[in-house]
């Protein structure tokens, strides 16, 4: 399927609830938008609301394009001061595998599955041979209206991922340019490459970037980082 603008496959609105269990989520593009197979949506304000989507029995989710969030664009929003988190639940047999990020104007470009603002748990997930033309061949992480955002993965394998700019080119599986990545236990993150820094993992500090860090991220219990 094709759309412009958010969720080449599913929209899943404020409130919302997306289950899924077994199937496959192929070929969707969010063309010059966000969540090529999934956006997960949020609203702010008094009466906001959060979407929150549940991935398990083996789904996959493959070739799909975006220009942020390849896979998957997990949101937050905010108003008058009160804001809603996005949360998405990947569980043990799920697979994202050749999803793009693509684009070079603003934003685009980033996670190559997935673009997470929300809350996102990954669980004995795989990760394979997903790029973006920017930064997070698999994951790009970020804060909006000063909300934290957190990316929680254990048991999962995270290899073969691109992040091919050359002067772009950062965190071939995870960028996290705010917010918190933890990998919890026994996680694998090998092969991954990047164009320009951070073949593994990168994050941004302030000024500027300066690459890898150690901050918010966590590789221990049984995780592997390759160079």
């Amino acid at each position: 399927t094709g759309a412009t603008g958010l969720g080449g496959g599913i929209y899943n609105g404020p409130g919302a609830r997306l289950f899924t269990n077994g199937g496959a989520f192929y070929s969707n593009r969010a063309t010059g938008g966000d969540g090529g197979a999934i956006f997960n949506d949020a609203s702010g304000g008094p009466t906001g609301r959060a979407g929150s989507i549940w991935i398990e029995g083996g789904t996959t989710l493959e070739h799909n394009w975006a220009s942020r969030g390849g896979a998957i664009f997990n949101n937050t929003a905010s108003s008058s001061g009160l804001f809603q988190q996005a949360t998405a639940t990947i569980l043990a047999g799920s697979n994202f595998q050749f999803n793009h990020a693509i684009g070079s104007a603003n934003n685009g470009g980033r996670g190559g599955a997935v673009f997470n603002l929300g809350y996102l748990t990954a669980t004995g997930v795989y990760f394979g041979y997903n790029t973006s033309s920017k930064e997070g061949g698999v994951l790009f992480n970020a804060i909006v209206h000063s909300v934290a955002s957190t990316v929680l993965f254990e048991n999962s394998i995270l290899e073969y991922n691109e992040a091919k700019s050359a002067n772009q080119g950062r965190g071939g599986a995870i960028y996290v340019r705010d917010g918190r990545v933890s990998l919890v236990s026994n996680n694998t993150v090998r092969w991954n490459t990047a164009a320009f820094l951070g073949r593994g993992i990168a994050r941004a500090a302030q000024p500027g970037d300066r690459g890898v860090g150690s901050s918010h991220e966590s590789l221990r219990h049984g995780d592997h980082a390759a160079p």
